[in-house]
């Protein structure tokens, strides 16, 4: 991976890290969100509650996910998963979220590292996955 497309993982999560801070400034947890946009990723992030199958998480969600086509084989998306998973538990998060799915291939790829539509009674064909990131898992 290049220095250029780490230093946008970095920017990306850092960006994160802010409104994870924007949030527990406040007595009571709303949802922030903001675009994140650092060539060659760009990404709508979210920091909220939300259900999980039945669940109240404290979530990073993120969405819309576009890499630049040149660097979507260089790992940037499960680098970047590896980073915002960090980032969740030293923040005390339950769970990264991923959602607005339309790419079948990264749906496929998250599916198969454990993450689980959001609500169990979805069709396999769910377009939002999240996973806990309490425990330890691999990416």
């Amino acid at each position: 991976m290049t220095p250029y497309v780490q230093e946008s993982i970095d920017r990306v999560v850092e960006n994160i890290g802010s409104l994870i801070d924007q949030v527990q400034q406040k007595k009571h947890f709303f949802s922030v969100s903001a675009w994140q946009s650092y060539r060659p990723i760009d990404v709508y992030a979210r920091v909220q509650y939300r259900l999980c199958d039945g669940q109240q998480f404290r979530v990073i969600t993120i969405a819309n996910i576009e890499i630049a086509e040149q660097f979507q084989r260089q790992g940037i998306f499960k680098e970047l998963l590896v980073n915002l998973e960090q980032l969740a538990k030293l923040r005390n998060f339950d769970a990264i979220v991923v959602e607005s799915l339309n790419n079948h291939d990264l749906r496929d790829y998250l599916l198969g590292i454990g993450f689980k539509p959001i609500n169990q009674h979805e069709p396999m064909i769910a377009v939002t996955l999240y996973r806990e990131v309490r425990r330890e898992q691999a990416v």
